[in-house]
């Protein structure tokens, strides 16, 4: 591993290619972002005697080429900073192609060109043209940029950018206490804009650089982490092919609107994190990264594949994709169950329900068994509800409660599931008919919180089902 102090000069003049990897999450700069950045650049152009702007870290490892004279290279750190100066100078550059600037500046057409070249290789265009190269995701969207195609009105925080700096580069120009200068504009930033290039060698392990910059203050999240550990671990020619039909497709799943929309990388984690504690693990959730990885680890050490368990993690993020946002479940009658848990909202039942799911998937018991080990839970759940048992207890009765049946029978059925939990003691009992009607005259359950007032609701479209055939 080198360290040196770069310019920006020296990352984006010559041939070559940055390569965002899968593992690296899409562009996600936003507009304090931008200002910020912004007014770092306007303020070295408005002094030409001003200091050096340090920009932070570029982690970069020298891949394999056959691009000919192009050397590439992938991007472990800095891509967000990269992306955002690439798009910025793209920005100027097509601001040096508009009439109002070609009208006061005589040399505007070779200023295009020699900006155009800080973003791309002029003499690779069936190789490596574009200098960066960000993730799949975010891809087309660049590209469109750097090559000038389709940009007006498509959403998308590349799209994003790219007005941001266009407006604000407009707004320069409008300024009439300042005269706009691409060609210095452009030639300040690449000589003043300083980072610390670290390269790393064939033997340093990009994974475990990665994985220290959340211990080190970069805010990458458990999904985050856990997409770079599987990328990392999955041969390379699998990427594309997994990322598209694994990854890729789950994700835009979790963002839509109607789902998880912007908060969508949280409820990936919890995902993943049920997903651990169907096994009966009792996970942190902010150690879902490192439980994951002591999992997968250990099943390559009896021989298991790692594409083998990435496509067990999807198919029970799958799971839980329908169970909590149960729009996504095609089957009709789980999707109304799903509708229940979520006005119940016990997610505690998560971990036994994902495994009952999977049973129904596979056909180990058939769905009228698990419509009534369906009826229990809620009838369990709703029962200690009105006779106020903390539920604290519950989430470690439901970790285990899978694993326990299976101890008792081969397959997990409803006469087995009421056994059990009638079985429970004080903070994990199933209250008697005679507690339930006690607690249903006397406790005061309309006086309480929001959450309780939709679980009446619940209850009482329950009611309605079973006394006539009126659709509530």
């Amino acid at each position: 591993m080198k360290a040196n102090g770069i310019i920006l000069k020296d990352i984006l003049d010559g041939q070559y290619e940055y390569r965002v990897p899968l593992f690296q999450r899409p562009y996600s700069w936003k507009k304090s972002n931008w200002e910020s950045l912004w007014e770092d650049l306007i303020a070295l152009y408005d002094e030409e005697d001003s200091e050096s702007h340090f920009l932070g870290s570029f982690v970069t490892q020298d891949i394999q080429s056959t691009l000919g004279k192009v050397s590439s290279y992938i991007v472990i750190d800095g891509q967000q900073r990269l992306t955002t100066i690439s798009i910025f100078f793209a920005a100027l550059r097509d601001f040096a192609e508009t009439p109002q600037y070609q009208k006061i500046c005589s040399d505007a057409e070779n200023i295009v060109e020699e900006i155009h070249d800080l973003l791309t290789n002029r003499h690779s265009r069936k190789g490596a043209y574009l200098k960066v190269l960000p993730t799949q995701i975010d891809r087309e969207a660049y590209k469109n940029i750097i090559t000038q195609k389709n940009i007006k009105k498509q959403p998308g925080s590349v799209y994003d950018a790219y007005r941001f700096f266009t407006k604000n580069i407009n707004d320069l120009f409008a300024d009439a206490s300042r005269e706009l200068d691409i060609e210095r504009f452009q030639t300040v930033i690449k000589n003043k804009v300083e980072l610390v290039h670290v390269s790393l060698g064939e033997k340093d392990n990009p994974s475990l650089i990665y994985e220290s910059l959340n211990y080190k203050g970069q805010p990458l999240s458990q999904a985050d982490l856990i997409r770079n550990y599987f990328f990392m671990q999955l041969p390379e020619e699998l990427h594309d092919e997994v990322y598209k039909d694994y990854w890729l497709s789950l994700e835009r799943r979790f963002k839509k609107p109607e789902n998880a929309g912007d908060n969508y990388l949280i409820e990936m984690t919890n995902a993943f994190w049920y997903y651990l504690r169907k096994d009966g693990r009792a996970v942190n959730y902010k150690a879902t990264y490192s439980a994951l990885k002591d999992k997968v680890e250990k099943s390559k050490i009896r021989g298991g594949s790692i594409l083998e368990e990435f496509k067990d993690m999807y198919k029970f993020s799958e799971y839980y994709l329908h169970i909590n946002f149960p729009d996504e479940e095609p089957d009709t009658k789980l999707r109304l169950w799903f509708s229940s848990w979520s006005e119940l909202n016990y997610s505690s039942v998560y971990p036994f329900l994902l495994n009952i799911y999977d049973d129904c998937i596979q056909g180990k018991i058939p769905f009228k068994e698990m419509e009534l080990i369906l009826n229990i839970l809620e009838s369990f759940l709703i029962r200690r509800w009105f006779v106020d048992i903390a539920s604290g207890g519950l989430n470690k009765t439901f970790i285990s409660l899978y694993q326990q049946l299976k101890k008792r029978g081969e397959v997990v059925d409803s006469n087995l599931l009421r056994l059990v939990l009638k079985e429970g003691e004080r903070t994990k009992a199933w209250p008697s008919d005679l507690a339930f009607k006690k607690a249903i005259l006397e406790r005061p359950i309309y006086a309480e919180t929001r959450e309780n007032r939709r679980r009446i609701n619940f209850v009482f479209q329950k009611v309605q089902e079973k006394i006539s055939k009126e659709v509530v």
